[in-house]
């Protein structure tokens, strides 16, 4: 994971959020400072541009913030890979054993 690889990826989860922009957060003058997209009626994620951060959102509190240097979006974009390439009867038995 090189600090390129983050970058792009940051990059496209913006481009993401302003493809899908159904959330705008504004100041009072009507300023939008954020812009995202809806996951749940009541979470969100949005991108402010004024310092290129990404946020997370559940039920109007803030709960995340990442720059485009993180490395969480990395290791959250692999871990989700791998359960989405994953064999459903071996995530299921895992899913039991973490339970037992």
């Amino acid at each position: 994971m090189t600090e390129s690889e983050i970058k792009t990826l940051f990059l496209d989860i913006v481009g993401t959020l302003n493809l899908c922009r159904d959330v705008n957060m504004e100041t009072p003058a009507g300023e939008v400072v954020e812009y995202g997209m809806t996951i749940t009626d009541t979470a969100f994620i949005t991108y402010r541009e004024s310092n290129r951060t990404l946020h997370f959102y559940v039920d109007g509190n803030e709960l995340l913030v990442l720059n485009e240097s993180s490395p969480l979006l990395y290791m959250m974009r692999e871990l989700f890979m791998e359960v989405e390439d994953g064999d459903p009867k071996e995530l299921t038995r895992a899913r039991l054993r973490v339970l037992e």
